[in-house]
């Protein structure tokens, strides 16, 4: 997980670091909590979120 992440230079680096997480102004300034539920009503239909899974073994189960 990254922390701060400012540009797009610095997702790309990090993402040929093998890191796959992060946040930062790259992707929103801070916002008022009251304000959260607005944004992400906004936000979330635009994202690709894959399904997270646990890994048991050799099989994969999603999270509970």
């Amino acid at each position: 997980m990254a922390e701060g992440i400012e540009t797009e230079r610095h997702l790309t680096q990090l993402h040929w670091l093998g890191c796959d997480a992060g946040q930062g102004y790259y992707f929103a300034r801070p916002i008022p909590s009251e304000d959260l539920l607005d944004f992400l009503a906004i936000q979330i239909p635009c994202w690709s979120v894959p399904a997270v899974t646990e890994c048991h073994g050799d099989r994969k189960e999603p999270f509970s």
